[in-house]
């Protein structure tokens, strides 16, 4: 069996067996295309719908042994390496490093005196989730902060029992221990949820100078005790506090704070309305934790602050408002969605959009959601325009269609490129003509050398799309312009989707003249006046498998690698299948081996001279 080496980089040289690789894969891949989360896709990115998984981590599990190897060692500098590419392999999902949780024990029993390898070895016996090291682990804390931040909430989430006396002790020194050790055991003991601790919590709720102290208590004694607070919070609600503060308005946030984080898993009535008048808030962090709470307890009771809470600075409020109104579907709740689409918050105005997607489902809603939409796209204000275009497009509401021309020259791109998708969508026969003719502008403009909007690439992208959709061949003069790679037509929204235009127009026609051109630009390597962006190239060969130019099976064919990595390895794929109508064969991601590590594995063989010369390991099949 072969051997490797392992360098450690000017410091040691480890030689072990190279054991067999096998398939550590944990995690799954995240798609590389088509680009997630865009507004307004381009057809290019849905039909073929073709999802590239990204790169899986996955190594070779010769490299435990080395680790463990390492941390045995007598240099404190090895142990720490071993330490943090332990923490590295395992947290990235490369190789399961729990194994190794034996010999990282050992480290912290071994009298130990370096405290930088202590701490590296507690860190990576946290990051494989060794709970069976709790023991060790407390032990090896003392007072040391670093140590207590990173073993302690470990110890809590383990609800490990010895050091829960260690943490009661503490609150009952809060006004003298350090504020670490302070803070640590009262986040400890409301994660574990201890009753022991509930008076003491209480106590510094109440009595505490510290803003932070009180803070972190009133979090941990709501989670401890999820009944009963009522009183507490009243108080603290109603009642001038003895603490001194800068300010009674600091004083009266610092009490509203309190009085919420108590009551958060309440239940009762008492409860419940207190949480409601603590929703509408002026703070964002008070109100943020009522409608949490409320969310979960008594989420119809919340339609009634709907109103007043959709214009709260926040946007975590104004999206729980949302969430609010997609629970309780109604007239009203319609309404409201409507002007919540030109929030000012991405995230809020695409969830009232959702919303609103979903309540047109109800027949009875769906003419209120088409009425909600339509007023918002009459207005100026960019962000609702984009909701609603994007909205009414998707629901094929096509009386927009004569709003949505006036909006592609809108000073906002966003709302200019919605109105263009829109029309895509709406795919209206009558409205061809004006397409070409808002195109022919756009190229006249760049044929005379004359500025155009920012906008006007990616919409003219759209309206492309639109006419190669529909079959519109007056259009096919001008989208053949765009295929060449010249200037002054490089723009890549406009050649991506004139191409990919094409293919729909000629789909089925094996003609080779075009086939021949967009091959051109697959196998272009000039670099001028620009090299051959990726999209281009992967529009061209969709557009030869759409067009079933069957000649070019022998070259795409010898440019298939035989296996898929990347979004063109997909596309020459696809239309190879068109080509001989043989199904997709299954593609498995590729595999990304392990990055730069203080520990780097290494083969040896014998130089000319007959020592050892250690070299990098070539990658097996499997990591490359």
């Amino acid at each position: 069996m072969a051997r490797t080496r392992y360098l450690l980089p000017g410091i040691l040289l480890l030689s072990v067996r190279l054991l067999p690789a096998a398939d550590q894969t944990r995690q799954q891949p995240e798609l590389i295309w088509p680009p997630q989360g865009l507004l307004t896709p381009s057809v290019l990115h849905e039909d073929p719908y073709l999802p590239v998984p990204g790169p899986i981590n996955q190594a070779d599990p010769a490299i435990l042994p080395l680790l463990e190897d390492a941390l045995a060692s007598g240099e404190s500098d090895l142990k720490r390496d071993a330490a943090v590419s332990i923490i590295r392999i395992h947290r990235n999902g490369y190789i399961d490093c729990s194994s190794l949780a034996a010999a990282l024990t050992h480290v912290l029993q071994s009298n130990e005196k370096n405290r930088l390898v202590l701490k590296d070895v507690a860190r990576a016996l946290v990051s494989v989730d060794a709970s069976e090291s709790a023991a060790a682990l407390s032990e090896s804390i003392g007072r040391d902060a670093d140590l207590v931040r990173i073993i302690e909430p470990a110890l809590a989430r383990w609800s490990y029992g010895p050091v829960q006396d260690e943490w009661l002790r503490r609150l009952g020194k809060f006004e003298t221990e350090p504020q670490f050790l302070v803070l640590s055991a009262i986040r400890g003991l409301g994660e574990t949820r201890n009753p022991a601790a509930t008076e003491l919590l209480q106590q510094i709720v109440l009595q505490s100078p510290r803003a932070t102290y009180r803070l972190a208590s009133a979090s941990a004694l709501g989670n401890v005790q999820r009944a009963g607070l009522e009183g507490l919070a009243g108080q603290l609600l109603r009642e001038e506090s003895a603490v001194l503060s800068p300010s009674s308005a600091t004083r009266n946030l610092l009490h509203r704070q309190l009085a919420v984080l108590l009551l958060r898993w309440h239940s009762s009535d008492a409860a419940r309305k207190s949480m409601l008048s603590l929703a509408t808030d002026s703070n964002g962090a008070v109100a943020v934790v009522a409608w949490e709470s409320l969310l979960r307890t008594a989420p119809k009771e919340l339609r009634a602050v709907t109103e007043q809470s959709a214009s709260a600075n926040d946007p975590n409020v104004r999206n729980f408002v949302v969430q609010t109104l997609r629970m309780t579907p109604d007239a009203s709740a319609v309404e409201q969605l409507g002007r919540i689409l030109s929030d000012r918050h991405p995230d809020v105005r695409n969830a009232a959009r959702r919303a609103l997607l979903a309540f047109s489902e109800i027949p009875e809603l769906r003419n209120a959601v088409l009425s909600a939409g339509t007023s918002v796209l009459e207005q100026n204000n960019w962000e609702g325009v984009e909701q609603s275009a994007v909205l009414l497009g998707t629901l094929d509401h096509e009386p927009i269609a004569d709003r949505c021309f006036e909006l592609l020259t809108h000073p906002r791109t966003e709302a200019a490129v919605a109105a263009a998708w829109a029309l895509r969508k709406l795919a209206i026969p009558a409205t061809l003509p004006r397409m070409l003719t808002f195109c022919e502008r756009i190229d006249a403009a760049l044929e005379g050398n004359r500025g155009i909007a920012i906008s006007d690439p990616p919409v003219a992208g759209h309206l492309f799309e639109a006419m190669g959709l529909m079959d519109y061949k007056p259009a096919d003069e001008l989208l053949r312009r765009y295929v060449p790679k010249r200037d002054p037509r490089l723009l890549v929204p406009m050649r991506r989707s004139a191409i990919n235009a094409l293919g729909w127009l000629h789909a089925g026609s094996e003609d080779e003249e075009l086939s021949a051109q967009f091959y051109a630009r697959i196998v272009d390597q000039s670099p001028l006046p620009i090299y051959e962006l990726d999209e281009v190239r992967y529009a061209a060969t969709i557009a030869i498998g759409r067009i079933k130019a069957a000649a070019f099976e022998p070259k795409f064919r010898a440019r298939y690698s035989g296996f898929s990595t990347s979004a063109n390895s997909y596309a020459l794929e696809w239309a190879l299948t068109q080509f001989t109508g043989e199904p997709l064969g299954e593609v498995q991601p590729t595999v990304r081996g392990l990055p730069l590590l203080p520990l780097k594995p290494l083969h040896f063989r014998q130089n000319q001279r007959g020592s050892d010369a250690a070299v990098e390991k070539p990658a097996t099949p499997a990591e490359r």
